[in-house]
């Protein structure tokens, strides 16, 4: 059995060989620099979104 996440824009996937609670999927994918919520977003896709906000302020 597999848990894990993947990302909604590069599809890149965050997996353990084992089942893991919700809880600590998004605690650990948050740790590992993932943002979750209504987008699953890796590292490396997130980070234009920040550069993008600051741009509108």
């Amino acid at each position: 059995m597999f848990t894990g996440i993947e990302c909604d824009r590069c599809e890149k996937q965050l997996m353990w060989e084992e089942i893991l609670t919700k809880g600590r999927v998004i605690r650990v994918a948050r740790k590992r620099g993932w943002s979750i919520g209504k987008l699953n977003l890796c590292p490396d896709c997130r980070r234009p979104l920040k550069s993008n906000k600051e741009e509108v302020e």
